[in-house]
């Protein structure tokens, strides 16, 4: 009968990190453009509706909602003649931002 002792079992099987060349190194450069994107989209509709002092708040509805949702809401609020800087901010906080 053989008898192995565990704990040179427990060394001989140390574990080991994987680390392959597939692996997303570039994270945060792909976030970048990410905040980059969205940058230049919120200022587009800041030029839209001519109010640059929500570009914050831009931001936060391109980063929350879809873009398709963001754009058909502008759409939609340019529809109003009044005030469509309201309205899109009505619609974005009924859309859950």
């Amino acid at each position: 009968m053989k008898t192995t002792n565990i704990n040179s079992n427990a060394n001989a099987k140390k574990f080991h990190r994987n680390y392959n060349s597939n692996s997303n190194t570039n994270i945060s450069r792909d976030k970048y453009a990410k905040s980059k994107q969205i940058e230049n989209m919120a200022t587009r509709l800041c030029q839209m509706f001519g109010n640059e002092q929500y570009f914050a708040f831009y931001c936060k509805v391109f980063w929350k909602l879809p873009e398709a949702t963001v754009w058909q809401l502008a759409e939609t609020a340019l529809e109003a003649k009044q005030t469509p800087g309201r309205l899109f901010t009505y619609l974005c906080k009924k859309a859950g931002v």
